[in-house]
């Protein structure tokens, strides 16, 4: 259906809740009012509409037709209609991720990997095949991070960066009491605070939007509190769960960055006000992968095929955040962040949407998953792309 009408449904967004009728006419919000009509009427009395879910941390297991089609439905069941994704520092990568695009219900954001085979690559070329973003980590060498930010600056694209220590390897946890009587390797709690300093830097001096993946440490968001190019995020894994997942060396508990303590998990939850982003940190690998002693196993968890269930049980339910907070954290402020026109329910923008009722249930079945054999609530019933309308879901 290009040409639609919402009727009757909670309309929730950044802004706060209403109940009124939604217009949508090839893929943009083109009216929001009362008593709206047209040949086509969705009922959607019992539900909940909010803009779909825009994620800029999740990775699939491969790069392939077949692997991203399987992600898409995964990603459509849990509310996600926006990906980042980052394929290899290869025009023709580029040329297949838009083939695959062109054809997806889902929305893909290429972004870039500058540094690859021990060179800096062309970022011109790549930006230019279709790279959004540039993403990188930081532990490269503080000339080829400046590179980075001039690249940036001159192309006028925001960079994603990820913590990441030269001298630390596959670390199982963070520095603790419990990590130490586990005999667990670990990281130092004030690593992350050093390498995103440099970052920090960076940013502030070139004046480059820049989004730091996975921010465990409260000393990053006291660092960018008020810092107009600086964005923050954080992982449903690390506001909902600590290290006692791993008491029982539970492989799908080993993520990257580690889970924290509790006493760092409340502070994450205690700054929920300040942090930009939440994201899924969906990591898709193979269960031999985990399925090894804890200190060999992968790094990665699977949640994404239930993810706004997972955010609404866990953060909504448990009254750290209301509706219309979640929504600005999973879904504005990444629209904001890539200049995106979508992510709020207003008239002229992108109709990237789900309906969503509050009250079904989902048991998590995924043997893949830390939440396997939970209980959640907030099942995505309808999915709405501006690319392709409306489908159930």
């Amino acid at each position: 259906m290009k040409h639609f009408v919402i009727k009757n449904a909670l309309i929730c967004d950044k802004n706060g809740e209403k109940r009124q009728d939604i217009e949508i006419q090839n893929g943009t919000i083109t009216k929001i009012g009362d008593n709206l009509s047209c040949s086509n009427n969705i009922d959607a009395s019992n539900l909940v509409v909010l803009p779909s879910i825009i994620d800029l941390n999740a990775q699939p297991k491969s790069y392939t037709e077949l692997g991203l089609s399987r992600f898409e439905k995964k990603a459509i069941c849990g509310g996600v209609g926006t990906i980042s994704v980052i394929p290899k520092a290869d025009p023709y990568h580029y040329e297949f991720l838009n083939f695959i695009q062109a054809q997806s219900k889902i929305h893909f954001i290429c972004g870039i990997e500058p540094y690859s085979d021990q060179k800096l690559q062309n970022v011109s070329t790549l930006k230019k095949s279709g790279g959004r973003t540039i993403n990188f980590d930081s532990n490269l060498s503080n000339h080829t991070l400046k590179c980075i930010f001039e690249y940036a600056k001159m192309l006028k694209i925001p960079c994603m960066c990820h913590c990441k220590d030269n001298e630390v390897g596959n670390n199982s946890s963070t520095q603790s009491e419990q990590g130490y009587k586990l005999g667990l390797s670990s990281i130092p709690p004030f690593l992350q605070t050093l390498e995103f300093s440099k970052i920090i830097e960076l940013s502030r001096y070139f004046q480059i939007p820049t989004l730091l993946h996975s921010s465990t440490e409260n000393r990053i968001f006291e660092l960018i509190k008020n810092e107009n190019t600086l964005y923050s995020e954080v992982s449903i894994h690390h506001l909902t769960c600590n290290e006692n997942a791993l008491l029982a060396y539970n492989t799908y508990a080993k993520i990257n960055p580690p889970l924290c303590t509790a006493k760092n998990q409340k502070l994450l939850q205690n700054t929920l006000e300040e942090i930009d982003m939440i994201t899924s940190l969906h990591r898709e690998c193979d269960p031999h992968r985990k399925e090894q002693t804890f200190e060999d196993a992968t790094n990665g968890t699977e949640c994404i095929e239930f993810y706004f269930a997972l955010l609404y049980t866990k953060l909504v339910k448990t009254n750290l955040l209301n509706l219309s907070e979640l929504s600005q954290k999973v879904s504005y402020s990444q629209a904001n962040f890539l200049n995106l026109n979508q992510g709020e329910i207003k008239e002229g923008k992108d109709a990237d949407l789900i309906l969503v009722d509050l009250n079904a249930k989902i048991e998590v079945k995924n043997p893949q998953s830390l939440y396997f054999g939970e209980t959640l609530y907030g099942k995505i019933k309808s999915f709405i792309s501006s690319k392709t309308g409306y489908q159930e879901v």
